[in-house]
């Protein structure tokens, strides 16, 4: 179907007592080349809290155009029982301003399952762009697609967005400081995906006072930031658990060639591997950069392998550390000693100061009573030596008086 405005408009009667559920299902259709302001095949305006049922299965949709939702786009949505549906489907160089497939600020539940989203490409915001959306998706692969900021948007999210199998490959966006996923005031739960050779942004951004992310059997390689986490970038207090996943050659220009924590509540790596990844020579923290968390950190049972730099940076934290293992002389540095508290049986011996200190210095406190040991015995010496060196002058003129 080819088409100069959009295909499908669903609305309402406006009449409030003829409010009646809505169920549009669109199946094994080719959609290219629609155009319209919202939604360039689909558009739903819903004035009346009436539900809407949309569902695209086995649909291809190409070229398609919108300036917010180049596929599929809400006008307007009062009722969480709006719920889109994308199964079995293709979605290839679509465009629009906000969300080239996919755009809601309204309530509203997206689903997503076995898709392909191919060559998008948003102005601003997206491939997916939601806020005050339920977001799912299981077994979808977002390749070589481009935007502005995030491929996707996630914000606000009344429930937890549910992400399995993903697939992120080659894609592009070009503000360094958003995520593939950007997640803002949500929590998540990522499962076995993979992110590969994205380039520009971290893989996973995640900004929320109140949420949290767990990331689970994932694997994160090549991928690229421009600025600071190649990988994950994590701020705004969210709580972070990554298991049993894989960071292997990611790199940022600045901090964080895996993963940079600014500001996040608590951060727990257990059962991670971490080899290759990288910063450049004059920043910190080839795997792992942890500065100023307002709880504490966790890392345990995990690998830290041929990293640039040292492969953990500390600021203004505390770290439990226990059974790491590294093929660095040092696991980890700390911009000052004093700044962080390290417990557990693979802190021992840290932390190592980058800043102009001359000499490490241990978070254990012992270093300093040693300090002030030394100094109360030379104190003491000192004084003992002096008035020896009294005895002996006064004895000397003593004899030369008793000489006279």
């Amino acid at each position: 179907m080819n088409k100069t405005s959009n295909f499908i408009c669903i609305t309402d009667s406006l009449d409030l007592y003829n409010a009646v559920y809505s169920n549009v299902t669109l199946q094994y259709l080719n959609f290219k080349e629609g155009q319209s302001t919202y939604g360039g095949v689909v558009s739903i305006n819903m004035t009346l809290p009436a539900p809407v049922s949309l569902n695209l299965i086995g649909v291809t949709a190409i070229s398609n155009l919108a300036a917010y939702g180049g596929v599929v786009g809400i006008v307007a949505a009062y009722t969480t029982d709006t719920v889109i549906t994308l199964k079995d489907s293709t979605f290839k160089l679509n465009y629009a301003s906000y969300g080239s497939a996919f755009y809601s600020v309204f309530d509203s539940s997206l689903v997503i399952s076995n898709c392909i989203f191919e060559s998008n490409n948003a102005q601003s915001y997206g491939t997916i762009y939601t806020i005050y959306a339920n977001v799912s998706m299981d077994t979808v692969s977002f390749i070589t697609n481009t935007a502005q900021d995030s491929i996707v948007y996630i914000k606000k999210a009344p429930t937890l967005v549910y992400l399995n199998a993903i697939t992120f490959t080659g894609n592009f966006h070009y503000s360094n400081q958003y995520g593939l996923i950007s997640i803002y005031d949500s929590s998540a739960i990522i499962y076995n995906s993979n992110f590969k050779s994205n380039q520009q942004g971290s893989a996973i951004q995640i900004s929320t006072s109140l949420g949290s992310l767990e990331i689970h059997n994932s694997t994160f390689d090549s991928n690229v930031n421009a600025n600071n986490g190649g990988a994950l970038l994590i701020s705004g207090g969210a709580s972070v658990r990554i298991y049993g996943s894989v960071f292997t050659n990611n790199f940022a220009i600045n901090n964080g060639g895996a993963i940079y924590n600014s500001g996040g509540y608590t951060f727990i790596i257990q059962n991670c591997n971490f080899t290759g990844n990288s910063v450049t020579n004059n920043t910190s923290g080839g795997a792992v950069y942890i500065y100023s968390l307002g709880g504490n950190a966790s890392i345990e049972n995990s690998t830290f392998n041929s990293n640039s730099n040292s492969p953990i940076y500390c600021s203004d934290s505390t770290i439990y550390m226990d059974n790491l293992n590294t093929t660095s002389q040092e696991i980890l540095t700390c911009s000052h000693p004093y700044e962080c508290t390290l417990t557990g049986n693979s802190s021992i011996g840290l932390c190592h100061d980058t800043s102009s200190h001359e000499e490490p210095h241990h978070s254990s406190g012992n270093s300093d009573i040693g300090k002030y040991v030394g100094i109360a015995f030379g104190c003491v010496g000192g004084i003992v030596l002096v008035a020896i060196l009294i005895i002996v002058i006064r004895r000397r003129n003593r004899n030369r008086y008793q000489q006279f």
